[in-house]
């Protein structure tokens, strides 16, 4: 499995890489939990230097959002976006626009290999 590295879109600091980490560890363990794992080839959370604009707490938040991606492959040349249940997505966004610091919001990636890769390089 790639590095948090390659999975952190934009300039590398310490609360990006952080961000990241808790981003990825939270789909790992809720898709290993539901089963979903079994199925899937690959899957974890990238950070991004999207802004989002949102609302934690009483106040407004300026920070940027989070991208899930799972994928289903044989060989990894191609991979195949897997049917995964709304509500476990629904689950993970909340988990991490809650509880990661920096991230107020979570996209789901849904982009086939070819045309794209798998990381985010």
């Amino acid at each position: 499995m790639p590095g948090l590295a390659i999975r952190a879109l934009g300039e590398l600091t310490p609360d990006k890489v952080a961000a990241t980490r808790e981003s990825c560890a939270i789909p790992r363990k809720k898709f290993v939990r539901s089963g979903f794992a079994r199925s899937a080839g690959q899957f974890f959370a990238a950070s991004s230097d999207i802004r989002s604009v949102g609302v934690m707490g009483d106040r407004r938040s300026d920070v940027t959002a989070a991208a899930v991606h799972a994928v289903t492959a044989g060989g990894f040349m191609t991979a195949d976006r897997p049917c995964v249940y709304c509500g476990l997505l629904a689950h993970i966004s909340r988990r991490i626009a809650n509880g990661v610091l920096g991230v107020n919001r979570v996209l789901l990636d849904v982009t086939t290999r070819p045309p794209a890769s798998i990381q985010r390089e």
